[in-house]
């Protein structure tokens, strides 16, 4: 009898569990410090520098960006989504205003440093991804938060 309540148990919670709905875990963007700030990406070839987003504000992103002159020369873009609106992952542009010309650094400085405004519409968990020429060139987590 008491064996039988156990599987009757372990049955329920695995049915429980199993239906669920399933929430992607949204990874954290790594952080490094570059001159006197903190930037998310990779060192050495993306950094993202940003005031706290929030929906409906318009906010200044800039990024810093590292690599040759034949892969950041092609056009560059930002594509967002919502990770957050489950079934409703529409697709955004954010388009760069400034893009300062491509220049040979010196060792740890950015090749390439591109201005952009971004005014999120909704709050939530965003993935940022950078695009030179149509080829995926990193990806951010982004939390966008509620007025």
């Amino acid at each position: 009898m008491r064996c039988s309540k156990l599987v009757i148990t372990l049955i329920i919670l695995v049915f429980c569990t199993s239906c669920s709905p399933k929430h992607e875990k949204t990874t954290k963007t790594p952080t490094f410090n570059y001159e006197k700030n903190t930037l998310m990406g990779k060192n050495g070839k993306i950094g993202m520098k940003s005031e706290t987003l929030k929906k409906g504000k318009e906010s200044e992103i800039t990024f810093y960006v590292w690599g040759t002159e034949e892969e950041l020369s092609t056009p560059f873009e930002v594509r967002g989504i919502n990770e957050s609106k489950l079934g409703t992952k529409k697709e955004s542009v954010i388009p760069p205003i400034t893009i300062l010309k491509y220049k040979d650094s010196i060792i740890g400085e950015p090749n390439l440093i591109i201005k952009s405004k971004v005014k999120p519409l909704e709050d939530g968990n965003w993935k940022l991804t950078t695009m030179f020429n149509d080829k995926k060139f990193y990806t951010f987590n982004v939390n966008v938060l509620d007025e």
